[in-house]
């Protein structure tokens, strides 16, 4: 895996974990900004939350499976269009 920017070479995290980090970094830099966040009504949040978690009708990923395939397919793509950054 290559390194992106602002992202350490090799970190290796790969599904849930990458997520958590990459969220976990938004949200101490839109914190740090100062101003209060604007976050989305539950109308949205919670939908959105059941389908990451696979819970929606007819979703036929479940747990990390639909990170890890969202993942490899982002891998696909900068691979295809940016062959020097493997």
């Amino acid at each position: 895996m290559s390194s992106t920017e602002g992202e350490p070479s090799g970190c290796g995290l790969t599904g849930l974990p990458h997520y958590l980090e990459r969220a976990c970094r938004i949200q101490v830099t839109a914190q740090s900004t100062g101003t209060p966040l604007t976050l989305p009504p539950a109308e949205v949040c919670e939908p959105t939350a059941r389908q990451l978690n696979g819970e929606e009708h007819g979703s036929d990923l479940q747990g990390d499976q639909a990170y890890d395939l969202a993942w490899q397919a982002m891998l696909s793509l900068v691979q295809r269009d940016r062959p020097r950054l493997r």
